[in-house]
């Protein structure tokens, strides 16, 4: 927009005429300035002084008087104009006169205004930038931008605290580079902000392949991640208080236990702080461990649960889990979150833990184990690089720096600051290669959701599995044992039932105890041995038949693990010794004695 503005032409002055009189005395004046010159310096010297004077004289009153009358001709023609704009104020005729008494002037250039007030801040920032559109997400405003070829990206990213201060944003935006465009993330304020509530997501979960929710994306679309997938098959979760991490997890958790029955998921929750994961020790699916050598303890029974299977998946011909599942009776996955596991990366038994961690994310995925670690100290003494290199998956949440959004996403995702998050659930996430910032879950009423989920038995008692009979074995086979030594963790996923015997069960154990008695060389396998496909429900009957059988403790053993006392070996036939009986005291815990025959009356 441009001003054409007019200006008026200059008045003219009335023309000075010379009058006679004037003239005269001009002339005077020069007679008198000349004449004495003329003379000599030493004749008439008076006189030449007294001519010099009167010069002078005359000539400031021939200025006065000459001054005098250019000011009344001004005068004079000050009033014509005033009685000639009066006439033309009465006559009509002044706007026609006006308009020819103005001349145009140049056009009075105003300063350039941008349409949208982000684009109007980056210009007077000193980048020339287009915004291509605006997005509305749960915590922020996505504005999509596309900076002229001559403005780097990096001068783009560094305007961050400076747009803060000046658009009067409560929290610095994040500005990460997208393909084709820069987006920068308007944060919204603590009234405006919405939560993703899971009940409004759960609907959208996908009920054909092992995922958990990760959080809902700038499309208001759920985003999963496949545990199945060897891209995904564990989780690195990060975040200080406040992020909204402990609430994902729950989350999660739920999303696992609603749609997934026991023989399909077994859950570990290792939670040394008892604080986030006792509401759901009640669960059939749930095995809640609350003692740090009890978690190395697992992980280490969990290691000879991965070998077995994979010993199972060999003999059987199938290349993973979900193979043998198609043809079988389901083999569980088994879940492990921690809840904090800095405290075992930097405790007295780190190496232990951190052997037995990174052979699991190593070689767990086909064999249906699935890490999900989370901490609030993702500095590089717990994120090791051992960690970071076998679980690609990663969650953060708002963090306390820049430097541990590097270590927990990685250094070479550029613009990606996770210390920029807004908390409560704002988190970025990778896969691997795409990186996404989306707005995680939470459970309002965990008590509600999981109404439906079956619960054990022992509902005032945390699971016995927890604090008893997790031993790891050794691998080093035995020369007399020819069966599978299965590890009671992964065989006793804590459901103390009253099941009725079935005439399969019945028939198993005693073609076992026939087994054992004709001292047999073509022995099947033991009876905990996964091939059997046995629920937890069936080896609780399966003891209670051997012990109303009174076949004795290292019969019973020898039938349920196939091992044997004494030897080199010995050890592992202690674990299995107190496994038995930590299962002896539960099934007591439920009524079963010998004053009832174990429930075969």
């Amino acid at each position: 927009m441009a001003l054409t503005l007019f200006r008026k032409k200059p008045q003219q002055h009335k023309q000075f005429v010379l009058s006679p009189s004037i003239l005269y005395q001009l002339i005077l004046v020069g007679f008198l300035t000349v004449a004495p010159a003329a003379t000599s310096w030493r004749q008439l010297k008076e006189i030449r002084l007294g001519s010099s004077a009167i010069a002078v004289l005359y000539s400031i009153a021939l200025l006065s008087k000459t001054q005098s009358q250019i000011d009344e001709a001004d005068r004079l023609t000050m009033e014509k104009e005033h009685y000639r704009t009066a006439y033309y104020n009465a006559s009509g005729r002044k706007y026609e006169e006006l308009e020819a008494t103005l001349i145009p002037v140049e056009p009075l250039a105003l300063p350039e205004q941008k349409s949208h007030p982000l684009e109007q801040a980056l210009f007077n920032l000193g980048v020339e930038a287009n915004v291509l559109e605006e997005v509305d997400s749960p915590s922020f405003t996505r504005v999509k931008i596309t900076p002229s070829s001559k403005v780097p990206f990096s001068k783009v990213a560094g305007l961050g605290d400076t747009l803060q201060v000046s658009q009067g944003y409560e929290n610095t935006p994040l500005i990460t580079p997208q393909k084709g465009h820069i987006a920068i993330d308007i944060p919204k304020s603590s009234q405006e902000r919405k939560f993703c509530e899971y009940s409004d997501y759960s609907g959208y979960l996908n009920s054909n392949s092992f995922t958990v929710p990760i959080g809902v994306n700038i499309d208001n679309n759920l985003v999963e991640v496949d545990l199945s997938s060897p891209v995904s098959a564990h989780l690195l979760v990060a975040g200080s208080t406040g992020g909204g991490k402990s609430e994902w997890m729950i989350a999660a958790i739920c999303s696992l236990l609603t749609r997934f029955n026991s023989s399909e998921v077994q859950l570990y929750l290792v939670d040394p702080k008892l604080v986030e994961f006792t509401k759901f020790q009640d669960y059939q699916q749930v095995t809640l461990i609350d003692r740090t050598e009890m978690a190395i303890q697992t992980l280490k029974v969990l290691c000879n649960t991965m070998q077995e299977r994979y010993e199972l998946f060999r003999r059987s011909r199938y290349k993973d889990l979900a193979e043998y599942n198609r043809y079988h009776s389901k083999l569980p996955r088994i879940v492990i979150f921690f809840d904090e596991f800095s405290a075992f990366v930097c405790g007295e038994s780190k190496n232990e833990f951190n052997a037995a961690l990174a052979e699991i994310a190593q070689r767990g995925r086909s064999a249906g184990l699935h890490l999900i670690l989370a901490t609030q100290r993702p500095d590089a003494n717990v994120v090791t690089p051992l960690i970071r290199s076998n679980i690609t998956a990663r969650m953060a949440f708002k963090t306390i720096q820049s430097q541990d959004s590097k270590i927990i996403l990685g250094a070479e995702i550029g613009g990606f600051d996770s210390s920029k998050l807004l908390g409560k659930g704002d988190l970025i996430f990778t896969n691997g290669g795409s990186v996404q910032r989306l707005q995680g879950l939470y459970v309002n009423d965990c008590n509600l959701l999981l109404a439906n989920v079956d619960t054990k038995v022992l509902t005032n008692e945390a699971s016995p599995w927890s604090n008893e009979g997790l031993h790891p074995y050794s691998r080093e086979a035995s020369e007399e044992d020819t069966g599978e030594a299965i590890s009671p963790l992964a065989e006793m996923p804590s459901n103390q039932g009253f099941m009725q015997p079935s005439s399969k069960i019945l028939s198993l154990v005693k073609l076992k105890i026939a087994e054992l008695k004709s001292e047999s060389v073509d022995a099947t396998e033991p009876l905990f041995n996964e091939i059997w496909g046995l629920t937890t429900e069936e080896k609780l009957v399966a003891l209670r038949y051997l012990l109303n059988q009174k076949i004795g403790k290292e019969n019973a053993i020898s039938i349920l693990w196939n091992r044997s006392s004494g030897g080199k070996h010995h050890s592992r036939y202690q674990d299995c010794s107190n496994t038995y009986e930590a299962m002896i005291t539960a099934l007591k815990q439920q009524g079963f004695s010998n004053e009832n025959c174990w429930g075969f009356n």
